[in-house]
């Protein structure tokens, strides 16, 4: 048996996805640790046998809001952070997230040093100043190897490093994510959940569903929108403009374990991202057997099986959605087709057991 090392993680300690990779580590035997400049909402960490370095709640969750100058705040926290990796002693540090966690990872100088690439600190902070450019690429270039979660996200990547990138998607556990039609009803509901933000084209979901209810007017039809964010009022507005209240709801952000039980209700699942680096929640429904409809931007050609698992649609369109829509209510056999075609390209491509050897792959590897 290999010896198995200490890993410290510098990341987000209330995201879903922070919570899958360092439960992932944690099960396969390396001794875990995580330092959070947020404060634990739940108690997740201590049943995955996970040691948490900032019990005190360093800061408060809104450490991340602000301009991109608010980011020289993070040297503050260094003394915390290498107090944190003197008691632990870690044989890696892998930090998540370039522009928060990966600066205070690079700023530690200590190495190993892993960096997961999330999505919009490549895409999006380089392009904001001259000066982000240069932060990024001081961040890539201190970093002993570059995770991403896609292949277009490897390539934005790679405009400012020429850094070893290995791809690593969030995996889906498919145990945990899987079909339960007893759940169904018999109204043909449309959902997505995402945040209530612009990039995630939610608005034109909403006209789109307008546009499919005056198509169908006999028929029962509800559109339901999971999640929260800034343009939360403006959509619930847009709703009542469209006299949609009736066959509309909002749940808000729904607990991450509910999420596979809130996939069995749809019939269909939207995700009509202006841009999206990746898109789990896209993987997650297909492996629920629910058919997808998505945007073709980003990554998220590289989760849907176009004509197979789901349908691609041009960003921004609201007649493309609303006519894919109306393809599967005219074509009820194909829910069942394409659910069952999206779950098998889940397991042979997105699979989390096939996730969890290629990380032990990856921490073995120093």
């Amino acid at each position: 048996k290999l010896e198995m090392k200490k890993i410290l993680f510098l990341a987000d300690i209330n995201s879903s996805h922070t919570q899958k990779w360092v439960s992932g580590a944690a099960s396969l035997g390396y001794s875990t640790a995580i330092f959070s400049l947020s404060k634990p909402v739940n108690d997740w960490y201590k049943k995955a046998r996970v040691e948490l370095l900032s019990d005190n709640g360093v800061v408060e969750n809104n450490i991340f809001s602000g301009n991109d100058l608010s980011k020289i705040r993070y040297i503050k926290f260094i003394g915390e952070i290498n107090k944190s990796i003197k008691k632990f002693s870690p044989d890696i540090i892998h930090s998540h997230y370039a522009t928060s966690y990966g600066l205070l990872g690079a700023m530690t100088g200590k190495h190993p040093f892993i960096l997961s690439v999330w999505g919009s600190d490549v895409f999006d902070f380089p392009k904001h100043s001259f000066l982000n450019r240069l932060m990024l690429k001081w961040i890539f270039k201190k970093s002993d190897l570059l995770l991403s979660t896609s292949l277009i996200m490897k390539k934005e990547i790679g405009k400012y490093t020429s850094g070893n990138v290995v791809v690593t998607p969030f995996g889906i556990d498919t145990n945990q994510f899987c079909k339960n039609k007893l759940i169904r009803s018999d109204v043909f509901t449309i959902g997505i959940i995402k945040s209530l933000e612009s990039h995630y084209g939610i608005d034109y979901l909403i006209r789109a569903f307008e546009n499919v209810t005056k198509k169908y007017p006999s028929k029962k039809l509800r559109l339901v929108i999971c999640g929260q964010g800034t343009k939360s009022d403006e959509y619930k507005k847009l709703v009542t403009e469209l006299k949609l209240n009736q066959q509309v709801s909002f749940t808000g952000k729904i607990p991450y374990e509910e999420v596979p039980a809130m996939h069995n209700t749809f019939n269909l699942f939207v995700c009509p991202s202006l841009n999206e680096s990746f898109g789990v929640s896209v993987l997650e429904a297909s492996a629920c057997e629910v058919p997808v409809i998505a945007s073709n931007v980003g990554g998220l050609p590289e989760v849907v099986a176009d004509g197979e698992s789901g349908i691609l649609v041009k960003p921004g369109n609201t007649k493309e959605i609303a006519d894919a829509i109306s393809y599967f209510i005219d074509n009820p056999e194909m829910e069942e087709r394409f659910g069952k075609a999206g779950r098998r390209f889940v397991i042979d491509n997105f699979d989390w057991s096939k996730s969890l050897v290629q990380i032990n792959d990856i921490y073995h590897h120093f």
